[in-house]
Formats: C-alpha cells, sequence, structure tokens
C-alpha cells in the first residue's frame, strides 16, 4: 500500500492546488516521500488553508510541475501503488489528479483506493462502538482526530505536515491490522486494548 498525505491551498480541487506530498510504502515504511511545491498557476490560495499546513507559498523554490514531477519518479518505483489515507479518494485523489492533469502527465494510479474512515466506521461496528455522527448532514463525523484517538493517538500536530500525516495514517493501519506500532516515535502512545491481537 501507498499511504499518502497531501496539504493543498484549500478545499476545492478545481479552484486550489496540492503544495505538498508525504508519502511512504506501508510494507517499507523507511521508504518515504516529502515535497513542497509552488501551486499550479492560477490556483486560489485560501489563507486559511495555508495557516493549517504553514507552508508559505513564497518560501516554497520548486515549481508545481518540478515538484510532481519528482513524486511520479519514486511512485513509479513503488512495487504496490494502492493508495490509502484519510479520506483519500474524495480530498487527496482528487488533488493528486487534478495536478497531474494540469502538468500533462500519465496517471500512475488505478481506481481504487483504501480509505482510513472507511476502516474505523467497520470497526466501531464491529466493537459495536458508537460512531459519531454530524447533526446536519446525518453522516458519519470521523475525523482525523477522532480515528487517531481510536487508534491511541493524540491528534495530528499543528502546524499540519504531509508526510507526518501519512506517518499517522500508517501508524494506525498497522494498530488496526497487526496490532503493533509501527514508528517508533509513537511507542510512547500505548495501543488500546481492542486493538492488541
Amino acid at each position: 500500500m501507498l499511504v499518502i498525505d497531501i496539504e493543498t491551498t484549500g478545499v476545492d480541487y478545481n479552484r486550489h492546488s496540492a503544495i505538498s506530498i508525504g508519502a511512504l510504502e506501508f510494507e517499507n515504511p523507511s521508504n518515504a516521500f516529502y515535497i513542497e511545491f509552488k501551486p499550479w498557476l492560477g490556483a486560489e490560495i485560501d489563507p486559511e488553508a495555508l495557516d493549517i499546513n504553514g507552508l508559505n507559498i513564497n518560501n516554497i523554490v520548486l515549481t508545481h510541475n518540478d515538484g510532481l514531477s519528482r513524486f511520479n519518479e519514486w511512485v513509479l518505483e513503488l512495487k504496490e501503488r494502492t493508495p490509502v489515507g484519510q479520506n483519500i479518494g474524495q480530498f487527496d485523489m482528487r488533488f493528486l489528479f487534478t495536478s497531474y492533469n494540469k502538468a500533462g502527465f500519465h496517471w500512475p494510479f488505478g481506481h481504487r483506493v483504501i480509505d482510513l474512515h472507511s476502516i474505523i466506521y467497520y470497526e466501531n461496528l464491529k466493537l459495536r462502538r458508537k460512531t459519531p455522527i454530524d447533526d446536519s448532514t446525518r453522516c458519519s463525523a470521523l475525523s482525523s482526530k477522532k480515528i487517531f484517538e481510536f487508534a491511541g493517538l493524540p491528534p495530528e500536530p499543528k502546524p499540519h505536515n504531509s508526510l507526518t500525516g501519512a506517518k499517522m495514517v500508517a501508524e494506525v493501519m498497522s494498530r488496526i491490522i497487526y496490532g503493533n506500532i509501527l514508528f517508533e516515535e509513537f511507542k510512547k502512545y500505548g495501543i488500546p486494548d481492542y486493538l492488541k491481537k
């Protein structure tokens, strides 16, 4: 699996741009990738998004296409490229697809993803735990914070960093699948009893 997290200039993949990609191979987590690059030409920039990820567009050197090209080279070397992430289908992969389109690059991924939200929703059902519901939409309100909490992890540090986000998603996956800690840096956060194998 390919664990991916993306930081952007806003929440609309048609108007905003990816500006940072963090990724790692789940089966070989030492094979990690991180890059920052400028937005695609004409992309809108929401200052609130930059507050969340702490990135300053003026300090980023790589162009959008150069950054994406480096990511693509790394991706093409992977044995498996099935993307996994939190809300990955509705957010990260849409931004990534738009970036590939804007750059004119061949899309190296299929159309299937592994969404951490769905996995945690299933785990809650299996454990007979109530999934939080958003009052206005009457849909799941499983945020990243709640998902990390489910696995015994703290909220993602602020400002958000795409590689840190990818590592946290991979850590959750490892705890759910194997009942194991994946990264030494998360060792101080115990695995909840319901995830121990």
